[in-house]
């Protein structure tokens, strides 16, 4: 008996213009169900990519704030060691401590409660001992990346 080396096509031609069992009746047109799924899928990517079309220029504004925010912490405290040569930065936390001091032990008490003291000690201590103006830039660096604009990138191939 000798085998043909051909691929057998039948069962491909009988099933390649049907959609899944699941998509479909077996009529090959899709349900109203699925209809429905995609519109609500269609739906959904494009109220989400309306909504970052308006996101990312908010972050590129909060980040530019956060850069001129960082430039002025840093002439206060050049100026400060200007005046005294031993005076340290300005940390994030004094910062928080002088403009509301209540939410900081707050804050503090709240991540000890809810089990996140391991989060707070070494990662949040950490930013809080940082110069105001080191945390501000790296949050500005960190919005204005993320509000960057992406060049489209169109890939034809024939």
């Amino acid at each position: 008996m000798v085998r043909s080396r051909e691929p057998d096509y039948t069962q491909a031609k009988q099933w390649g213009n049907r959609r899944s069992a699941a998509c479909s009746d077996h009529s090959g047109r899709a349900t109203e169900g699925t209809l429905t799924l995609m519109f609500v899928i269609r739906l959904i990517r494009g109220i989400a990519s309306w909504l970052w079309a308006l996101l990312q220029p908010a972050l590129r504004f909060i980040g530019w704030l956060l850069i001129l925010l960082a430039v002025m912490t840093f002439v206060a405290d050049y100026t400060r060691w200007q005046y005294t040569a031993d005076a340290p930065a300005a940390t994030f936390a004094q910062y928080w401590r002088d403009l509301a001091p209540d939410t900081l032990a707050a804050a503090a008490a709240y991540f000890e409660t809810q089990g996140l003291a391991l989060i707070w000690d070494p990662v949040i201590t950490t930013v809080l001992s940082l110069p105001v103006w080191i945390t501000l830039g790296v949050g500005a660096a960190l919005l204005m990346y993320a509000g960057r604009v992406r060049d489209r990138l169109s890939i034809y191939a024939n």
